[in-house]
């Protein structure tokens, strides 16, 4: 189809989205003047929806169907609810397939002009400052179209309500009578810079109709209780989702809707009968409302036109040199930007917790339901909490005591578990500190799990597993070799296991959420040796290079701050260029992964889980445009003290956006002992990829010999060897310093003889998952 305007017409035409239907929109182009680019071909039936605001419009089919025929065009009206409906008017189409339609505003019950064009340019204040608006210009509609790449948002007469208008977004502003109560600024960076003000193109117009708004904010709070909107009364409402996460929301009792941009609401007398919730757990959010008081725009007003929030528009970036001044929260959309894999196990359940009702816990212990995030239930292999909600068991101790806790959900079928791993996810809900002082996990393979019996298999895991579990709603969701069990009294039958029990003590009124108990096969056969480096320091990085590369072994460069590596700062210290780092990806097999972009308004320990994801979006972003491999910055390494404990809130954030996140363990072990740093080593598949435990190899720098730092390095390997694990090495500078280099020569010596040996193999972490 090739759409023409005649010389006075105004219009826009939209390729309506097939999957979501209705009026959701793939494209959308602004008519004028003369011809568009040809529309299509396409494979499959398309339809486009073209409304015409002053003078003619006409359309070209290239491909006339049944030409010559009769078509009905569905010019859309408003009804008394702003609803649309096709008025039945019926245009003859000529043979080669030529369509034509007078422009009235979109229908016969109201008529719209444009009255000029212009720009406004938003101040050079950082997010949250002042705002600018429009040359005064009388008129009760603005219409926005937003080509500047960033995200800008507005208010209505200096109010303290924002409306966000994504990248690539045309929207029109009603309610006004003259543009200059519109003040808009940039939403996307944190400190004042002239030189990041943005022009944004504004069309000024009149409808026939008025719709008389009032803006304001519904606020959500995470996790399964909806909250009310303000009140205020309207006949409908336009809400757009001002955070970075899915908000649910429903009117009245009704059906909950996913929103990520916009969603318009119909059918309601006033906005408190709408409600909304966040269903994770990272906190509340919020929508900025727009109440419409006396009528709805319908079809005869411009319609609005966004990128679906799981795209990531090709004008959705944030240009190089305005990186370090980025958002947090530019742009919507960046999580879903491209496909990536993450760890997954076919594991076999021993036992799983499910509700109160199914779970057997011993004296000293009470029970009860509790409603929560799936993903605050089942850790790191849960589904993303945006799914859905699940019932599980609240365990609270009521006195100081050794307890147990059973389940009668348990395998139908009894599990040779000897060749493989045993998986156990386990939270503790309360309270904020102190908690466990002893936990095992058993296995049984004869009795019930009401009279579990005196023989069985047990691990004492409270050293690897509680140890970190210090904060409240902390993880643990771990594996362990079943070799690792041993028997007590006549000991279970690994080849056919039926039940488990969690066998733990701890303070009183300490509350648990047991998970599940699960067997796990083993991924490769064979162990699964990893280095990383962090922060792009450089001569570590070439010192790596040299050693490594003549064995063909990649690294896992975690580069942070990433913001080093713009605005002048990608040779300091001799670091590595952006070319070098892209020859080292493309030759020699390194992955580039994401650590932190780093803003440096908000430190370390101040920022919120938000903010984050938002840093982490701009580590993607930055990939994507500097040409880095994007699945590869799936795997990441938070920054800062984030990097030491097991689990909390930052890290069910970054679920979002990483398929694995390594944690620097910075003192394992014992200097010069010759001992693995680790009681456990990690399996393949892991436990749990968001706690991936890495050796920090710098920290007996000046306190071990090279025989001793090497023979560490190698009970580490062997120990991944012995388990068919992963054994993952971590470093800043240490590939520099003559000790450790030295000893890393001698490892990767001793890696190659047990390649050859088929019993181990170097990776990156984007080769572990894929």
């Amino acid at each position: 189809m090739v759409l023409t305007g005649s010389d006075d017409a105004a219009g826009v035409a939209y390729l309506l989205d097939p999957v979501l239907g209705g009026t959701n929109s793939t494209q959308s182009w602004s008519i004028g003047p003369g011809a568009l680019p040809q529309i299509g071909p396409f494979d499959e039936q398309r339809k486009v929806l073209v409304f015409c605001y002053a003078g003619v419009i006409t359309g070209q089919i290239k491909i006339a169907q049944g030409g010559g025929g009769g078509y009905t065009l569905p010019v859309a009206t408003p009804d008394v609810l702003g609803g649309v409906k096709p008025d039945g008017t019926t245009i003859t189409v000529d043979g080669q397939g030529k369509i034509s339609a007078p422009g009235s505003g979109g229908g016969p019950s109201e008529s719209y002009s444009v009255l000029g064009f212009g720009t406004v340019t938003t101040p050079a204040s950082a997010t949250g400052g002042g705002v600018a608006s429009p040359t005064a210009t009388d008129c009760n509609c603005v219409i926005v179209r937003n080509n500047t790449g960033v995200m800008v948002e507005f208010n209505r007469n200096g109010g303290a309500t924002f409306y966000r208008i994504r990248p690539g977004e045309v929207f029109p502003i009603f309610g006004i009578t003259n543009a200059n109560q519109i003040g808009f600024r940039r939403r996307d960076y944190a400190t004042s810079r002239d030189s990041l003000r943005v022009a944004v193109n504004l069309t000024f117009a009149n409808t026939s109709l008025t719709y008389p708004v009032v803006q304001l904010v519904a606020s959500t709070a995470s996790g399964t209780a909806y909250q009310i909107a303000p009140t205020q009364a309207c006949v409908g409402a336009e809400l757009t989702n001002n955070y970075n996460k899915d908000i649910l929301v429903k009117i009245g009792t009704g059906v909950a809707k996913l929103s990520r941009n916009q969603t318009m609401v119909v059918g309601v007398t006033n906005v408190n009968q709408i409600s909304c919730v966040s269903p994770d757990s990272t906190g509340g959010a919020a929508m900025c409302v727009q109440a419409f008081t006396s009528r709805m725009p319908g079809s005869g007003a411009p319609v609005r036109e966004y990128a679906r929030s799981d795209i990531l528009s090709p004008e959705a970036t944030i240009p190089l040199g305005d990186m370090q001044n980025a958002p947090y929260d530019q742009p919507a959309g960046i999580a879903d930007f491209a496909p990536f894999k993450r760890i997954k196990f076919k594991r076999k359940t021993i036992s799983v917790w499910s509700t109160a009702a199914k779970t057997i816990i011993t004296a000293g212990l009470s029970k009860a339901n509790v409603n929560l995030a799936t993903d605050q239930v089942y850790g790191s292999y849960g589904p993303v909490s945006q799914f859905g909600n699940a019932t599980a068991p609240n365990v609270t101790f009521t006195t100081d005591t050794t307890a147990s806790i059973l389940s009668e959900d348990n395998a139908p079928t009894p599990i040779d578990v000897t060749a493989g791993a045993i998986h156990v996810t386990i939270q503790k809900a309360a309270p904020a500190s102190g908690g466990f002082t002893s936990m095992n996990i058993d296995l049984f393979s004869t009795g019930t799990p009401s009279a579990p019996g005196a023989d069985f298999h047990t691990l004492n895991v409270f050293s690897d597993l509680s140890g970190g579990m210090s904060g409240l709603n902390s993880y643990g969701s771990r594996s362990y070799g079943a070799g690792r069990f041993t028997a007590v009294g006549a000991g279970a039958d690994m080849t056919a296991v039926t039940f488990a029990r969690i066998r733990i003590a701890g303070a009183t009124n300490m509350t648990v959420i047991p998970g599940d108990v699960s067997f796990v096969p083993p991924a490769t056969g064979k162990a699964s040796i990893v280095f990383t480096i962090d922060d792009n320091h450089g001569k570590a990085v070439w010192d790596a290079h040299r050693i490594l590369s003549p064995y063909g072994y990649p690294v896992v460069l975690y580069l942070s701050p990433a913001s080093r590596m713009i605005g002048g700062g990608a040779n300091t210290d001799g670091n590595p260029t952006i070319d070098n780092l892209l020859a080292l990806q493309q030759r020699y097999g390194w992955q580039m992964a994401s650590q932190d972009y780093f803003d440096g308004t908000v430190s370390d320990a101040d920022r919120t889980p938000q903010q984050w994801l938002v840093e982490s979006r701009k580590n993607l972003i930055m990939a994507a445009q500097l040409g880095f491999d994007l699945d590869g910055m799936r795997d990441g390494s938070l920054y800062g003290g984030y990097n030491f404990g097991i689990d909390g809130p930052i890290t069910k954030t970054c679920q979002r956006l990483f398929a694995t996140i390594r944690r620097f363990d910075n003192s394992p072990g014992t200097a010069g002992d010759g001992l693995a740093p680790f009681a456990f080593a990690d399996t393949n598949p892991p436990g749990d990829p968001y706690n991936l435990r890495a050796y920090n190899m710098d920290t007996y720098v000046g306190s071990q010999t090279v025989q001793q730092c090497f023979d560490k390095m190698k009970a580490y390997v062997d120990q991944a060897v012995a388990n068919e694990g992963i054994a993952i090495f971590s470093t800043h500078t240490g590939f520099s310093d003559g000790t450790i280099a030295a000893a890393v020569v001698m490892l990767a010596q001793y890696i190659r003889t047990l390649e050859v040996a088929d019993l181990a193999e170097v990776v990156t972490l984007q080769q572990l998952r894929n």
